[in-house]
């Protein structure tokens, strides 16, 4: 499915001054993935900002589809993993909240 939406960049996100009403928007096309298995795909891909928010964009939309709210994304992005150090995981939750209130 391919869904046109507003969306920062991630550094933008990870910069953002919640005082201040200044914001950039980057608008872009992407196939926002609806499956687990459409996210693992992007993973055969170059790693780089629009794979980074592709693949968040498609968390969000499959855990809004399930009924999840924020928090427990958020939950589930805390718990422990071998991937993740708890800094990074802290950053994610954060990002993620972000991108929550951006993404329709």
């Amino acid at each position: 499915m391919l869904n046109k939406f507003t969306l920062f960049s991630v550094e933008k996100i990870k910069n953002i001054n919640t005082n201040s009403k200044k914001i950039s928007y980057l608008t872009m096309d992407y196939t926002i993935p609806a499956t687990t298995e459409e996210i693992l795909a992007l993973g055969d891909k170059s790693i780089n900002e629009d794979v980074i928010v592709t693949a968040i964009a498609g968390v969000i939309s499959m855990a809004r589809k399930k009924g999840q709210s924020l928090e427990d994304l958020q939950r589930q992005v805390l718990q422990d993993d071998l991937i993740l150090d708890i800094i990074q995981r802290r950053w994610l939750k954060d990002f993620i909240a972000k991108a929550w209130d951006v993404l329709p």
